[in-house]
């Protein structure tokens, strides 16, 4: 619980203090921990949260991060078809990012929900 309670705080400082950028990050990373503690419905709710922000002039990679954290989000809910979109999406966005440190962490988280994905088939 240590954990979801840290991402909230940090997402009401980002509220307090960010903007589109920050506030998009912080509900991925509440997303994020909910996948983890096995809330994957509320898990939902906050990745698509995450991509509600304005996403004007977001880098390549953040927009994949997202759209990764949407598709993790929909594979813990069991919601196959809608996580195989968000992936397709992510790897699109992903190609449009010019620096390779960031592909390769992005790539990895990716690589992480098509396991998700692929699980579900069984």
């Amino acid at each position: 619980m240590e954990m979801l309670t840290a991402a909230l705080t940090s997402r009401y400082h980002w509220l307090v203090a960010g903007g589109p950028t920050q506030w998009s990050t912080a509900d991925w990373c509440v997303s994020r921990v909910l996948v983890a503690l096995g809330a994957s419905e509320l898990a939902v709710v906050w990745a698509e949260a995450s991509m509600s922000h304005d996403r004007e002039g977001f880098p390549a990679w953040r927009l994949a991060s997202g759209l990764e954290g949407l598709a993790r989000a929909y594979a813990a809910a069991g919601r196959r078809a809608d996580a195989v979109e968000r992936l397709e999406q992510a790897r699109e966005a992903l190609a449009q990012e010019p620096n390779p440190n960031e592909v390769a962490v992005i790539a990895d988280q990716i690589a992480e929900v098509q396991t998700m994905v692929d699980a579900l088939r069984v």
